[in-house]
């Protein structure tokens, strides 16, 4: 790992059955926001027979790019972050409930693979705490999105070889 990326905590995060990314992103669930681009990426992906996993909790220490942020992390050496378990870790802290997620008003993001097998850059900020909700977006990993410092990013813990 890079001085990128300060390693915060890991966060167990459950099996899960069968997760509809379409079903998930929802008002009735919180998601009161989803972008035109979160849509096309991620709506239409079926995600089956997820494994419990441990993921990594990192902090940006400092204004970067998608693509350094994912080299960092091994994206492509270590696959993706589930959205199951994104969704899963958001659940868990709607209404401002305390937990390992970023409430500041700064980004939590994951590097997760679309309905087109492609990369994506998933980015959940929340809204106030008056309302407790979230907002979903989703870019291609090739964009040249900037991150601030105190990002919150989402990766895998599983090692490179077992």
């Amino acid at each position: 790992m890079s001085d990128l990326l300060v390693r915060r905590r890991p966060i167990f995060v459950p099996a899960v059955e069968r997760f509809v990314a379409e079903e998930a992103f929802t008002k009735a669930n919180g998601i009161d926001k989803v972008s035109d681009t979160f849509k096309k990426a991620m709506f239409g992906k079926v995600e089956e027979s997820i494994a419990a996993d441990t993921l990594g909790l990192y902090e940006l220490s400092r204004y970067s790019h998608n693509i350094p942020i994912a080299a960092a992390l091994g994206v492509h050496d270590k696959g993706d972050v589930a959205l199951a378990h994104v969704f899963h870790l958001l659940k868990a802290q709607m209404g401002g409930v305390s937990g390992p997620l970023n409430t500041s008003g700064w980004a939590t993001v994951a590097f997760v693979v679309g309905a087109d097998n492609e990369f994506w850059v998933v980015n959940i900020y929340p809204l106030s705490p008056s309302c407790g909700g979230l907002e979903a977006f989703a870019r291609p990993l090739g964009n040249r999105q900037g991150w601030a410092a105190g990002d919150f990013f989402l990766g895998s813990d599983r090692p490179l070889f077992s």
